[in-house]
């Protein structure tokens, strides 16, 4: 039911507005590029996300070949929706993911319907964010990267947490991550902080004995545990790298070459060196992005003399927001003191995606909280589990995710581009006036 409602809500007015707006003017060119056989033109990121927005793309515009009467008949406006199918599509995945990563990461609680009620507390919470909803119905690269790395973390998770370590999970979180990479560089701060929980948790489970029973001297065993951490180090990064270079494989059919890639890298990296070359108005250093400091107006227009107003603005849910932060500084006391490597490890996921940019000379956009906004919900999620485990009761997570649902449903206008009275988004949505949104 919460992945038929979180559909339903988002593909609700999905191609309002009509034309590319915000970076999707960059991407969807790019997309428009592989379906034409033409070089990308957007050599800034990696090409694995353009060429699922260019699936999306396709697909739409066999739908509307095939049944005509469902589609609007100018070809960009079926273009531009097609390309924001493929991010809902991704984006809506994202929730039944997170359900299932949550039951997994809570599965020794012991009460056994806890996990369960963490997950349906979760699902619920990334379903009512604003930034995750804005994001799954736009044409742009970070909800492909925030769904591969959910799926990377979920999966190192299971290496971690099952008997025995199966090698088959480190294998598929390389692949996932590897796939996030190919969308997005800043896939790999979650990449290396899964690692990390690898290097801390998974225990080498070797015989340190020789046969006649005798110990291996302490440099023998130094020798055998550093070979299963390099062994792991090397398949995980293999991994991504196999993958991310796999994604450049159809750039050779546009009669690109390896060193035409060789220096599309070299420019993004100056790109990112020389910030005094990039300027815009949205820039804003990380520290600001959790406190939902500098949201982003994707569009905005006035109608009627400017009385009556519609826009998409990317931000998150201020009351899931601005309750997470002191509930995460919690979670980590909590988890740190009791030793709950699961609380640990989603701490792990929120920093890594979001103090990673604190090595960005140039700041950033709010929109790159993108793949911390699940474990955001989990971190959420285990307090009102904690909550009502300790009163007894539902009702502080009835009461929580009602208020998170109202919010969303409050700003939803400007979410999705609904014309709305200037006197309710000034005086009701405004809350800080011009200093705010």
């Amino acid at each position: 039911m919460i992945i038929i409602a979180a559909f339903s809500i988002r593909v609700w007015r999905l191609s309002s507005p009509e034309r590319a707006y915000f970076d999707e003017i960059y991407y969807a060119d790019a997309a428009r590029a592989y379906l034409e056989g033409r070089e990308d033109p957007n050599w800034i990121h990696p090409p694995l996300a353009k060429m699922i927005i260019a699936g999306g793309m396709k697909l739409n515009n066999e739908i509307a070949f095939y049944f005509p009467g469902m589609y609007h008949r100018d070809k960009n406006v079926i273009e531009s929706a097609g390309g924001r199918l493929a991010s809902l599509f991704f984006g809506v995945l994202m929730i039944p993911v997170l359900f299932a990563f949550a039951k997994r990461l809570f599965k020794n609680e012991e009460d056994k319907r806890t996990p369960v009620l963490i997950a349906f507390f979760a699902a619920i919470l990334l379903s009512c964010d604003f930034l995750h909803f804005v994001q799954c119905r736009i044409s742009m690269l970070d909800i492909f990267l925030a769904f591969f790395s959910l799926i990377g973390f979920y999966y190192i998770w299971r290496y971690i947490g099952e008997p025995g370590n199966p090698a088959v999970f480190l294998i598929l979180g390389g692949i996932f991550f590897g796939l996030g990479t190919a969308c997005k560089w800043n896939t790999i701060f979650g990449a290396c902080a899964a690692l990390l929980a690898v290097m801390i948790y998974v225990k080498p489970e070797m015989k340190l004995s020789s046969p006649g029973g005798v110990d291996f001297k302490p440099w023998e065993r130094f020798v055998m545990h550093t070979g299963f951490r390099l062994y792991e180090i090397v398949v995980f990064f293999l991994l991504i790298g196999i993958i991310y270079s796999s994604a450049f494989i159809p750039y050779f059919g546009t009669g690109g070459t390896l060193a035409g890639i060789e220096k599309h890298h070299i420019d993004t990296i100056n790109f990112h060196l020389h910030p005094k070359e990039f300027k815009h108005p949205y820039l804003s250093p990380f520290w600001k992005w959790p406190l939902v400091a500098r949201p982003i107006w994707y569009f905005f227009v006035g109608y009627n003399n400017d009385t009556v107003n519609s826009g998409i603005i990317a931000m998150g849910n201020p009351f899931f927001w601005w309750t997470f932060i002191p509930i995460f500084l919690f979670m980590l006391v909590y988890g740190i003191a009791k030793r709950k490597k699961e609380l640990l490890f989603i701490a792990l996921g929120y920093l890594a995606f979001w103090l990673g940019w604190i090595i960005s000379k140039k700041g950033g956009f709010f929109y790159y909280m993108t793949p911390c906004v699940p474990f955001m919900a989990l971190a959420v999620s285990w307090f009102l589990g904690l909550l009502c485990k300790k009163f007894n009761t539902l009702s502080p997570a009835i009461i929580y995710i009602f208020l998170a649902a109202f919010f969303f449903l409050a700003f939803l206008p400007i979410l999705n581009n609904y014309p709305i009275s200037h006197h309710y988004y000034y005086d009701y949505l405004m809350w800080f006036k011009k200093a705010w949104i």
